[in-house]
């Protein structure tokens, strides 16, 4: 009953596309990815959040791309990532909630961004991946913390309620090292690039990039691919 459901939101709302592929190569959506799932209610889903968003994305409506390989994957318009339970979740309808096993997801689209699974503490997280390739690996990862709130110790009633935020840290890993946390300043990203560290140096003060800003993180680190 539950893969019925499940086919027919599919079937719906999502759109099946496969790069270099022929139609009759393609495959269903549930038969590909064999997903097992767990159905939630909303009001459950407010109980294992504490009652505040503890999701990825602000906004659970646009395009999302979800591959099970490199070339290969579906598109679907209801998507987040619980990060609290590091689940991938789809609301089927306002009463209905699909996690995902998300173990069996190779990498997630949406728009420009890319998010991947990595597993640099206890388990496998989804981390976005700002720069890939084979000597530099940059992620940004999320945590939802709970902030305490505050009781009037009159009335003993909440002026303002525990909540979640979403707090962003950053991982790099260069050639074939550990990951490991990294503030996004100059003085961290030099002190790991040894001999090339002055010539990156150079590169970034002569077109005024900041070690601050992904975008010009980019370039920095295509340029340091080329030392």
């Amino acid at each position: 009953m539950k893969n019925c459901i499940l086919v027919c939101f599919l079937i719906t709302s999502s759109i099946i596309f496969a790069q270099g592929m022929h139609d009759s190569q393609r495959s269903g959506f549930t038969n590909a990815m064999q997903y097992e799932g767990l159905y939630l209610t909303p009001g459950q889903l407010d109980e294992l959040n504490g009652g505040t968003s503890v999701y990825l994305f602000s906004n659970w409506e646009g395009k999302f791309e979800i591959y099970i390989s490199d070339k290969k994957g579906y598109s679907i318009s209801n998507l987040n990532y619980n990060l609290k339970t590091n689940t991938l979740e789809s609301k089927i309808s306002k009463d209905s909630v699909f996690q995902f096993d998300i173990n069996k997801v190779k990498f997630i689209r949406q728009g420009s961004k890319k998010y991947k699974l990595y597993k640099i503490h206890t388990e496998n997280e989804l981390f976005q991946e700002i720069y890939f390739s084979n000597k530099v690996t940059l992620l940004k990862g999320f945590d939802a913390v709970l902030k305490k709130g505050s009781i009037n110790p009159l009335t003993l009633e909440y002026i303002h309620k525990d909540k979640y935020s979403i707090d962003e840290n950053y991982y790099l890993k260069l050639n074939n090292t550990n990951f490991i946390e990294i503030d996004l300043n100059k003085k961290s990203f030099l002190q790991l690039m040894g001999d090339k560290a002055s010539s990156v140096e150079k590169y970034a003060s002569d077109f005024k990039l900041s070690f601050k800003s992904e975008t010009d993180l980019l370039k920095i680190f295509q340029y340091y691919d080329t030392l």
